[in-house]
């Protein structure tokens, strides 16, 4: 994909006729792939998505870890990495698809779907995080958002799934239970809208998509 460490020397592609008795791939084929494909010594923001929500997620961590103990910058993180999961929770993701002019596909480029940055956006920080009530509730708030913003159920689905994953970790890192009290009436309202306020359709090791 998009953003993925190469090892020189390894495969970018792979090439196959449909029938085994054609003959392989002609040579100009590994030209055309290799002007297609541009390889760098760094990621870049262009066309990858998630090395800015990796970038987002590292300040949120670095906010949390106990040398700087700042939850309000790892709230801001989340504020932002909400109207990127927004915006994505609209749009048609996973893999590109070239086809011929019989529709026939030619050409498969592999790019994340909505659970991939549904799961990079929010993991991180949610383990990091489950001590402060503060950015758990940032975190219930933008699955919220982010789930009620879409139509396809599977991706409710996914953000139903992610908010009972918050309120487990913070139960088991909160000492106090009258700081669950907030958590406890946020997550009830998000799995409300989300139409998900009953128990878990699938175990926790389960994905939904």
């Amino acid at each position: 994909m998009v953003g993925d460490h190469v090892v020189a020397g390894t495969p970018i592609a792979w090439a196959w006729h449909r029938s085994a008795d054609h003959a392989p791939p002609e040579p100009g084929l590994r030209k055309a792939i290799r002007n297609s494909v541009q390889v760098g010594f760094e990621r870049t923001m262009l066309q990858d998505v998630s090395f800015g929500i990796r970038r987002l997620v590292d300040i949120g961590n670095k906010a949390l870890s106990p040398a700087v103990n700042d939850p309000y910058t790892a709230t801001q993180a989340v504020h932002h990495l909400s109207v990127i999961l927004y915006t994505l929770a609209r749009r048609r993701l996973g893999d590109w698809l070239c086809r011929d002019e019989h529709g026939t596909v030619r050409v498969a480029m592999p790019f994340p779907g909505f659970a991939d940055y549904l799961k990079l956006g929010t993991a991180q920080i949610r383990r990091f995080g489950a001590k402060e009530p503060a950015v758990a509730r940032s975190l219930i708030q933008l699955l919220k958002n982010v789930g009620s913003s879409t139509t396809s159920e599977d991706r409710r689905k996914a953000c139903a799934r992610h908010l009972r994953l918050v309120l487990e970790d913070a139960k088991r890192e909160t000492a106090q239970p009258a700081d669950m009290e907030n958590l406890l009436a946020d997550e009830a309202a998000a799995l409300s809208v989300l139409g998900a306020d009953g128990p878990p359709t699938a175990p926790a090791s389960q994905p939904t998509i």
